[in-house]
């Protein structure tokens, strides 16, 4: 009953230099792909993350202290703002945005944020733009809204 075991010389497989070979193939291939998805939605998907981050908690700390708060957006960069008793002022360092961003929002007068965060909630109403396809909203009562990859 013993099954005798002989070898076939035309069955010996794969060599270790050609799994080798196809690993690294595989490897290239796949670190590709993966810079390839990281690199199309960067700069526009972090900023839009950063802006909705930063609305959040200045609006939280609006509400929560009963004071306003500002945020103060160009296009290059952006901070946040407090109003003082000489008027506002903004209290942290000016970030850069990593891409490009616009801001619609209405004219405000000089020496005050572009988008106004009030203790009650209300917000200026704007409309945000990252890049070409991401952007966020507010109409100044129902929420923060965004869009995009």
């Amino acid at each position: 009953m013993d099954a005798e075991v002989t070898e076939n010389a035309t069955d010996q497989g794969f060599t270790l230099i050609e799994l080798l070979v196809s690993v690294a193939i595989l490897s290239v291939l796949a670190v590709g792909a993966s810079l390839a998805l990281s690199r199309q939605s960067a700069p526009e998907s972090r900023d839009m993350a950063v802006f909705q981050t930063l609305f959040d908690t200045q609006r939280d700390q609006a509400i929560h202290s009963g004071q306003p708060r500002g945020l103060v957006i160009s296009t290059t960069s952006f901070e946040s703002a407090g109003l003082q008793s000489n008027g506002w002022q903004t209290d942290t360092k000016e970030r850069d945005w990593s891409g490009r961003v616009s801001l619609s929002a209405k004219l405000r007068p000089a020496q005050t944020p572009d988008i106004v965060l009030l203790p009650s909630g209300m917000v200026t109403p704007f409309r945000i733009s990252f890049g070409g396809q991401n952007q966020c909203d507010h109409d100044g009562l129902t929420g923060l809204r965004c869009s995009g990859n």
